[in-house]
Order: structure tokens, then C-alpha cells, then sequence
């Protein structure tokens, strides 16, 4: 075979072999370009998803923060709890500028996200069946009408429906997303540090005045039969602990050992509460009973913050500094209304004077009846245990302390009666309240819908 011969032939398989490979390539490019299209459409698809996801994470919170905040409302210092005050206060929480959730978008107006706001189809109160005076509150916050969630990108997708004759199914274009939430009432296990007494008070200040942990504790080893529900004394008697003057041991039916304690917060990094002896001490109980009198002077004190696990220092009445300002003490004791019922730090054991331990394991919800012993002059505390009710200002958590101190720590266990409520025997209901217990605000732990609420298409 000549050259020639060869390099036509040579010729003719390199034409052959660019042939196939321009063939080849011609068949991957659309289906490179389908994939291409998929992955965008993907993209696309997880956007709308995403956000619609992410604004049901903000309503999930938004519904929480505002149920737990307008439940605690629910109780007033006097009357007890109200449907009337969680209600009101709800209203006033709806649209803040704090509670926000993504919205929209509606790019004309430039928005993106506006606040929560809720109607009255959003809320109810449920009854306990285990409890007759007590009723939960479910709340639902929404994303729907003009808040409605716009989906950017998924119309798109159907519309490859409409170009293959396919109808194009209703609502692609928004979610309506919700997020529904209940809240009971759990053993307050920390009462706030009291607002300001005196002076310009802000709207939060007025409305938390006088919720604050009283300086009065009581002992658990009384409180706990006093706090079961089959027990009917309603009056009890609190003897003051004394190392001077003992009261009588064991205790009578009807008497709880107790002591005042000094809740002024002491800048210490030893001990977060002021001590309990000397005249400075007294004086500083003095102002502390004198924040919960109807007319606080400018010398009232705040109580510091309570919590389960705080060590507190208790006084001793028959010691000299506080005789002889015994008079001042109960002269602003008998300033308190006789009405409104008090926080009362209850101790894991009796009043121990000196030691500093005296450990809180719950509140206690008492009134006075009688401070003084008109025939003789002493003290003659008698107070009426209240049924147990929501407080402001107070929270129920098992995680870390807040008292600076001791940050860093986790609240010791509960205990009896200050435990979490049961949920039965099938875990879907809440047991009765024991007798005389602050509470707070908690989630149901039984309620389901925080996970099957959903998101529906307009």
C-alpha cells in the first residue's frame, strides 16, 4: 500500500473517531443541562423550605415566651389566679416589638418580619380533671392571611404542571405555619429579686411590686404535712426559732418552727445574703419587711433573689441587738395588709441560728391573721395558708443557680411537696396541687402539638 493510500485512511479514521466523540458529547449535554436545572430547583425548593422551617422556630419561641408571660400574670397578691389577668396581659404582649417571626416577604413595604400578635381564637383555658380550681393555658401563634410565609421558588416547580396540561395545586405560593404551645403551673423553684419600692417605677416595676420572697422562712418539716391535700388546718401558728428561748420540741399540731432571715443582698463572695446579728442586721430586716407595707418608705430594701439551694441566716428575737429594736420590727410588721398573701421561703429543716445553713427547698403562700400577742406583747405570728397559686416574678427550672456566688452550679433536687407535678399513669395528665405552694409558669409536659403543628398551604 502507498503513503498516499495510508494517509487517507488515517484521515478517514480520525473524521470517524471525531464524528463519535462530538456524538457522544451531544447526547450528555442535555442531560447536563436537566441535572443542572434539578439542582437549581433543589436549591430553590430548600430555600422556601428553610425559611418557612426557620419562621416556625421563631413562632415555636414567640408562643412560649408569651404564654409563660401572661400565665404568670394570672395571680394577683390578693385574690388568686384570674382568667381575666392572663388574658389582658396577653393582649398586651401581642404585637411587641421584642416577639418578631419572619413574615412575607412583602418587598413593597420592605418587610420581612413583624411581630406576634394574637386574637382571641388563638388562646383557651382547659380544666384539670385532677384539680377543679386550676386551668392550663394553650396559645397558638400563626403565620397566615397577609403574615402568611411566601414561597419564592416553589410556584415554579408546578409550573411544569400547567405546561404538561397538569393542574397546578392551590396554596404553592404561601404556608400558613403555626405553633401552638400550653403552659401549667410547677413549684416555683426561684423568686426574683424584688423591683424598687420607692421612686419612678417602670410599667414591668409596677406590675411586679411586692412579689418578692418575704423575710420570714419556715421549716419543711411542718410545711409538708401542712401542704397535703387532705390536711384541714387552714390557721398555723410560727414559732420562732431562739437559742435563747427554745420553743417547744417537738412542735404542737397547728405550730411550724420558723425565723426571720435577712434577704439583703450582701456583695459577699462568701455569702450572697446579709448576716443575721448585730443592730446593722436588724436595721436592714426592718427595711426589708418595710418593701411589703402599703406604703413603703424611702428606706424599704429590695429582697435579693431566692432560689432553691440559697443558704440564708437566721435571727435569733431574744438576742439584745434585735430587742431592743423589737419595737421598729413589729411596727412595720402590723403596717402589712392583712389581705395580701406573702412569698415565704420554706428551709429544708428547722431554723438553725448561727450556722448559715439553712438551705431553701420551696416557697411557701401564707397571710398573716396576727402578729402580736395583745395580752402580753410578745410575737404571736399566726398565718392562714393559701391555696396553691401562680406568682409574678418567679420561675420553675431544675438548671444552674443564679445567685452570683455560687454560679456554675445546678440547683439541688426537689423535694416534698416542691417536686415537678406527675403526669399519671399514662403520662398525659397533670396530678392536683398540694396545699399552700408558690408556683410558676412551666410548659406542659404532655402537650404534643409543639411537634405535630404544622404548616398548610393558603
Amino acid at each position: 500500500m502507498s503513503s498516499l493510500t495510508r494517509a487517507h485512511k488515517r484521515i478517514r479514521n480520525n473524521s470517524s473517531v471525531s464524528a463519535r466523540r462530538r456524538a457522544s458529547q451531544g447526547s450528555i449535554l442535555p442531560l447536563v443541562a436537566f441535572m443542572l436545572a434539578l439542582v437549581m430547583a433543589f436549591i430553590a425548593f430548600t430555600a422556601d423550605v428553610m425559611r418557612t422551617a426557620y419562621a416556625a422556630i421563631k413562632l415555636q419561641s414567640g408562643v412560649e415566651s408569651a404564654a409563660l408571660a401572661a400565665y404568670s400574670y394570672g395571680a394577683d397578691l390578693q385574690n388568686g389566679f384570674s382568667q381575666a389577668n392572663v388574658t389582658d396581659k396577653l393582649f398586651d404582649l401581642s404585637g411587641s416589638s421584642w416577639n418578631k417571626a419572619p413574615a412575607g416577604p412583602d418587598s413593597d413595604a420592605g418587610i420581612f418580619e413583624s411581630p406576634i400578635t394574637f386574637s382571641s381564637g388563638d388562646y383557651s383555658f382547659i380544666n384539670n380533671p385532677n384539680d377543679s380550681g386550676e386551668s392550663f393555658f394553650r396559645l397558638k401563634a400563626r403565620r397566615d392571611g397577609s403574615d402568611a410565609i411566601k414561597l419564592m421558588f416553589v410556584p415554579a416547580i408546578f409550573a411544569f404542571n400547567s405546561w404538561s396540561g397538569l393542574p397546578v395545586p392551590s396554596g404553592t405560593d404561601t404556608a400558613n405555619t403555626y405553633r401552638s404551645t400550653e403552659v401549667i403551673a410547677q413549684p416555683a423553684s426561684r423568686i426574683g429579686e424584688g423591683t424598687p419600692a420607692t421612686g419612678s417605677l417602670s410599667t414591668r416595676d409596677a406590675d411586679l411590686a411586692g412579689f418578692a420572697a418575704f423575710p420570714l422562712a419556715i421549716s419543711n418539716e411542718q410545711f409538708s404535712t401542712a401542704a397535703s391535700p387532705l390536711s384541714s388546718t387552714t390557721i398555723y401558728t410560727i414559732d420562732l426559732a431562739s437559742n435563747i428561748a427554745p420553743p417547744p420540741t417537738p412542735p404542737a399540731a397547728g405550730h411550724i418552727r420558723g425565723a426571720f432571715i435577712n434577704l439583703s443582698p450582701s456583695g459577699s463572695t462568701n455569702n450572697a445574703y446579709g448576716q443575721a446579728q448585730g443592730s446593722a442586721s436588724v436595721n436592714e430586716l426592718i427595711n426589708l419587711v418595710d418593701y411589703f407595707t402599703s406604703v413603703p418608705s424611702a428606706q424599704a430594701l429590695s429582697p435579693y433573689v431566692v432560689e432553691r439551694g440559697s443558704s440564708l441566716s437566721v435571727f435569733d428575737p431574744e438576742e439584745t441587738s434585735f430587742k431592743q429594736l423589737e419595737a421598729q420590727v413589729k411596727a412595720k410588721l402590723s403596717l402589712i395588709p392583712a389581705g395580701r398573701f406573702q412569698i415565704i421561703p420554706v428551709l429544708a429543716r428547722n431554723p438553725a441560728i448561727g450556722t448559715g445553713n439553712n438551705t431553701v427547698v420551696g416557697f411557701a403562700r401564707f397571710r398573716f391573721v396576727r402578729i402580736i400577742d395583745s395580752s402580753t406583747g410578745k410575737f404571736l405570728i399566726q398565718m392562714e395558708i393559701g391555696s396553691s397559686s401562680l406568682v409574678r416574678n418567679a420561675s420553675a427550672t431544675n438548671s444552674l443557680v443564679s445567685i452570683p456566688t455560687v454560679d456554675g452550679s445546678l440547683m439541688p433536687a426537689p423535694v416534698a411537696p416542691f417536686s415537678a407535678r406527675n403526669t399519671g399513669a399514662t403520662g398525659d395528665q397533670i396530678g392536683a396541687r398540694p396545699r399552700g405552694v408558690v408556683m410558676a409558669p412551666s410548659l406542659s409536659p404532655t402537650f404534643p402539638d409543639k411537634i405535630t403543628a404544622g404548616s398548610t398551604g393558603s
